[in-house]
């Protein structure tokens, strides 16, 4: 089963001025029994691409599926040729996926609809990935022990685990 939580839509209490000045959020729960096709899952990473849209990282069948979390349902998924560990969202249409050990699939998001974008390679097994400012920051294993490289896969900086680049 999955959870997904966004915001309600703002009520009329919510935006008069005496509202305004307190600064709880009250969030909405909504617990979900998602029937993934294909039987067994084994879900390794999640992005939220919108309050009702959840990008899955399912391990099992090596593909990333697009759920709607209104109708609980997979509304598209694109195949990967190995198996798919962290997701990262690098902007709020594209998602980077590590895909086996030295890759990353990008996964471009519009509407209920994904394709697989550009795949890259990189110099070691990953161990994190994340981005920052249009570029991609991966950490490894061993030496390098950190890589900045464009969206492209081009590497902009290497650091060693002193931090010298």
């Amino acid at each position: 089963m999955l959870i997904c939580t966004g915001l309600p839509p703002p009520t009329p209490a919510s935006t008069s001025s005496a509202a305004s000045t307190d600064q709880t959020e009250v969030r909405l729960k909504r617990q979900l029994d998602i029937q993934l096709p294909g039987g067994m899952c084994h879900i390794e990473g999640l992005a939220v691409v919108s309050p009702d849209m959840l990008l899955v990282s399912n391990y099992t069948k090596r593909c990333v599926q697009l759920l709607d979390c209104l109708k609980g349902k997979v509304v598209s998924e694109v195949q990967l040729h190995d198996e798919s560990w962290r997701m990262y969202l690098t902007d709020r249409n594209t998602a980077a996926v590590k895909v086996g050990y030295k890759k990353i699939q990008m996964i471009k998001v519009k509407d209920k609809t994904m394709t697989n974008g550009r795949e890259l390679t990189v110099s070691g097994t990953i161990y994190g990935l994340t981005s920052s400012r249009n570029s991609l920051v991966v950490s490894y294993g061993s030496q390098p022990w950190l890589e900045v490289i464009s969206m492209d896969g081009k590497v902009l900086h290497q650091f060693d685990k002193s931090g010298k680049s």
